[in-house]
Parts: C-alpha cells; structure tokens; sequence
C-alpha cells in the first residue's frame, strides 16, 4: 500500500486551532487533536506501508530521521501544478508603477499562516510606503479574521487591510496580477518547515512577483533560483525592509518573477513531472 503523508498532522495540531476562543471549540480539539496521539499513530503507520509519498526533501529526511525509515521507501510528489495552468503575461508596466503598493495574499489563513507578521510590519512600511495595501483573499474561522482585525487596529492600519472573503479562482487571480507583492508568509514551524502549499507554485508559473517566509523548502527553492524574495519568518521587521527593498529595485523584482515562471516552465516544478512520477510508483506497485 501507498502512505499519502502531504501534512504533517502531528506537528499541525500543535498550531491549526491556537486562536481559537470558544471553550467548547478548543476542548474539543485538545481531546481529539493531540499532538502525542498523532505522532504516535503516524509511526504504525510509516511502518505498514510499501511506499510512502511526501511533498518535499524536508519531508523525507524528517520521517528518516525520526522514525528510521528507509529512503528507498519514499516518493517525493510536490504540490505542483501544470504548465499551462498561466498564459505568459507582459506584467512590467503593472510591476514598474511606482504607485502599485498592493501586497496579496491568496488563500485559507489559521495562526500557522503568518498574515500576523504582515499585519504587525505595515505600520513599519506606512512610514516609507504611505499607499501601502494588504489585500487578503480567502477564508479563516471568525476568530482567525477577528485576530488579525484588532492586530490591524492596533496598528492604525485598519484602513489599509482589505478582507475579501472566498472568491472563484479567477476573480482571485485578478487580485494576484495587480500587485506589487504576492506574499506566502508562513511562520516556522513543523507543519510549514516539512511542507510546501500549491500556491506557492501557482505564484511561481503566473510570473507575478512573490515574496515568502524562510520556512526550508520555499527557502530552498527561492534562493537558489533567484525566484523572488525571502523574509525571515515570523519578523516584522525584516519583512518590512523585503518590502521596502521591492519597491526600490522593481526592475529586479521583474527579473526574479521571469526567473519563478521558468522553474515551472522548463525546469521540473510542474505536474507533468510529478503526476509522471505518481503514476509510476502505482505501475511498479501493481506490476509486482
């Protein structure tokens, strides 16, 4: 049998719900998400298994190291997506305006996704960038959204953080193409350090410009490709300055975005190399 090992679930259920208020809400999760009970359940089930699928290297050598298995055993099959997912797009005229301050953020948020640290570091940028915008497209539970409200708040930015809610996969594209900045901000963690997000690779392929946390595999991918900006996670302060830095160097913001579109384009990171890659793990399996 195959093991689909596409989240660390142990090490999430130390963070998926940490901002939860209900009492009832956060009882529940505590009696039914234990990090203890996961981690123990994913080691019987890393022993059972022929072959085990992971998302990335940080995956494989996490479950290597912690619970001995061997490399042999495991498939890594990413989160990418097809080619042909983006047409090429002349986006520099977008990109050069120097009154484009928009910062996007596209998908589901909780307190792993780190739109904390974006939130904190606007008032750090007003002061250089004062048209700076956050725009966050997707859902989070209503204690999530309140959280990152009051942060704004506090802040005095709640004027310049837009919450659009869930929208279909083209009106959110249309928030990916005007920006200045399409931003992953993940906080550092076991979750975020092991694995890698679809968008992440979606960003890539449209050529839009993109900025990430230093959680390993974005990490990894982004700098030895020169395919956008990396921030330490969870910092304000850093973050700030990344942004700052874009909006002085949007010439080269244009290069690293070319260069993200041909990771995908010609170099690997697309589900015409992954899917292949699935597809002969089940053919090998069932021509035993």
């Amino acid at each position: 049998g195959v093991y689909d090992m596409h989240e660390n679930y142990p090490d999430a259920m130390k963070i998926w719900f940490s901002w939860r208020k209900n009492p009832l809400i956060r009882f529940k999760n505590k009696l039914f998400f234990d990090h203890r009970r996961w981690f123990k359940r994913e080691k019987e089930m890393v022993s059972k298994f022929d072959k085990i699928l992971t998302v990335v290297e940080e995956m494989s050598q996490r479950i290597i190291d912690t619970h001995g298995v061997d490399r042999d055993k495991i498939q890594v099959v990413s989160n990418t997506e097809p080619r042909d997912l983006f047409q090429a797009e002349a986006l520099e005229d977008k990109i050069l305006d120097e009154n484009n301050h928009n910062i996007v953020y596209v998908g589901s948020f909780g307190p792993h996704r780190g739109l904390d640290t974006v939130v904190e570091a606007l008032p750090l940028i007003v002061q250089e960038i004062p048209g700076i915008q956050l725009t966050i497209v997707g859902t989070g539970n209503p204690d999530t959204v309140k959280h990152l409200k009051n942060l704004a708040l506090k802040g005095s930015m709640s004027d310049s953080v837009k919450f659009t809610g869930q929208l279909p996969f083209e009106e959110a594209i249309e928030y990916m193409r005007t920006a200045f900045l399409n931003v992953i901000p993940h906080h550092s963690n076991g979750q975020n350090e092991n694995g890698i997000p679809h968008k992440f690779f979606q960003i890539l392929n449209s050529g839009y410009p993109l900025i990430v946390s230093s959680c390993r595999p974005m990490k990894r991918i982004i700098e030895s490709n020169k395919a956008g900006i990396v921030f330490a996670a969870g910092n304000p302060t850093d973050f700030a300055e990344k942004v700052l830095w874009a909006n002085n160097n949007r010439k080269e913001l244009i290069e690293r975005a070319k260069n993200g579109r041909e990771l995908v384009q010609s170099k690997g990171f697309n589900w015409e190399k992954d899917g292949k890659a699935l597809t002969n793990l089940y053919s090998e399996l069932f021509n035993r």
